[in-house]
């Protein structure tokens, strides 16, 4: 099976660098406004809330990491 690597910039399309590494803000809001959020450019689903994120990773009988992307990197590896 191939694999695709998302590209942290694809995700929430940071303004800065500074933004990329740490995106506290952009955190915060998804916290509060998208604690459950499908991210239809790069296929993903993005999870906030410790329970929720609890669930996803306990609860093998509905979720899955069976798929065909495998990660992401960050920063720009470009040379």
């Amino acid at each position: 099976m191939s694999k695709e690597v998302i590209a942290i910039t694809e995700i929430p399309n940071f303004q800065t660098r500074t933004e990329e590494f740490f995106p506290l803000k952009w955190y915060k809001e998804m916290l509060h406004n998208h604690s459950v959020y499908f991210h239809e450019e790069t296929n993903t689903w993005n999870v906030f809330k410790y329970e929720d994120v609890k669930q996803v990773l306990t609860n093998y009988e509905v979720f899955s990491s069976q798929g065909p992307r495998s990660g992401l990197f960050v920063g720009d590896n470009k040379k």
